[in-house]
């Protein structure tokens, strides 16, 4: 259809990441994404917002800190979606959530 946009492609989307290694003990993670509106339909009919079945845009920021406790031993702690948006792509997407998380390795 003339002047519509491909079904499930966003007009935008972009990531972006960076990481900071002060130590070898030590690393702090921020990454972003941000997808612009999708449409599900070949017309282009479904504009409603936040409601199941919609693909909405988002940008969203996410946090993490590793710690390397000793040669085996690591921590992992994380916040994903830092400014809890909320947004649906078909179904609600998570909002704020926190990541807890422990590696042993022999």
């Amino acid at each position: 259809m003339v002047g519509k946009r491909v079904p499930y492609v966003p007009d935008w989307r972009a990531k972006f990441g960076v990481t900071y290694r002060p130590n070898d003990s030590w690393a702090y993670t921020v990454a972003a994404r941000y997808s612009g509106k999708q449409y599900s339909t070949l017309d282009n009919t479904d504009r409603v917002s936040h409601v199941y079945g919609a693909f909405d845009n988002f940008f969203v920021v996410d946090l993490k800190v590793h710690y390397n406790a000793t040669k085996n031993f690591a921590f992992d702690f994380g916040i994903d979606n830092l400014f809890n948006e909320q947004y649906f792509l078909f179904h609600p997407f998570p909002g704020r959530t926190f990541v807890v998380a422990g590696k042993y390795t022999f």
